[in-house]
């Protein structure tokens, strides 16, 4: 199928534009709610089912373009699937890669770049190269949070737990009161009160369930502690979990703006 040349750069300059503006809604929506409505992300996933549909009429069917398109959406949608059935991503995000890995499966989108230039004629699938970005945005941050709280919060982390569930403290959890917790939306302890014969039991996880609800946590505390079996002014450590969307939307920006032109000079560099 023959498609005039300006046409294409259209819909390409649509897609992009769909992509930031629903990234963009979705962020925040993520941040104020820690929830993004059903109709919406299904909506995000559809549309973008159908542009590639569309789009993918005008290219001539080769073996490379087909193992490459297969590869980005077997990267898009294997790796986030995998992180949502361990617990650590929300169907919410996942659903949003594999939106992005249809709305670019190939390597189109790098023209649009400002660092245009491939190395060596090659390109990096496009969903590959957001989540890198999206990932080395988060690590910017993490040795600020790390250092913040070896300074004000060591003498809180857990004791009697090992090396490995410290360390995931430091780089996903927060302490607070837990009366300053009470007063948080969309917080989920990493320490969880459980009542026995024997008293109340303190629980430590590394991580926490997206499909549970943080109101559940609220009530039980306050039970707890309108029996006197906890104290306000205990420490509990909490996490807001990672919201990956505005991740993601960080990851796709920086995407049009350096393509992957870094990561192709770094993988030349060590090979």
């Amino acid at each position: 199928m023959t498609v005039p040349l300006d046409i294409r750069v259209l819909i390409d300059l649509v897609k992009i534009a769909f992509s930031l503006i629903v990234l963009s809604i979705f962020s925040i929506y993520d941040i104020k709610y820690r929830d993004i409505p059903g109709i919406y992300v299904w909506f995000f996933l559809g549309a973008s089912i159908v542009l590639f549909i569309f789009t993918i009429t005008w290219y001539e069917i080769t073996w490379f373009l087909m193992s490459f398109i297969v590869m980005s959406l077997l990267f898009g949608g294997g790796v986030p699937l995998a992180l949502y059935f361990l617990g650590y991503m929300g169907s919410a995000d996942v659903i949003a890669i594999v939106s992005l890995a249809f709305l670019f499966p190939y390597t189109d989108v790098y023209k649009y770049s400002l660092l245009a230039s491939s190395v060596g004629g090659i390109h990096v699938p496009p969903i590959f190269v957001i989540i890198l970005y999206s990932t080395i945005v988060y690590l910017v941050y993490l040795p600020f949070k790390i250092i913040y709280v070896l300074l004000v919060h060591r003498d809180k982390l857990p004791r009697n737990s090992g090396y490995l569930l410290k360390l995931v403290y430091l780089l996903t959890g927060t302490p607070m009161k837990v009366s300053d917790y009470l007063r948080k939306k969309h917080y989920y302890p990493l320490m969880v009160f459980k009542e026995t014969d024997q008293g109340v039991k303190v629980i430590y996880r590394s991580s926490f369930n997206v499909e549970e609800d943080y109101i559940d946590h609220h009530e039980n505390l306050k039970r707890l502690i309108g029996k006197g079996k906890i104290s306000p002014s205990n420490y509990i450590w909490v996490t807001y979990g990672i919201p990956y969307i505005v991740l993601l939307l960080f990851g796709l920006i920086m995407l049009l703006i350096v393509g992957d032109y870094p990561l192709l000079l770094f993988l030349k560099f060590i090979i």
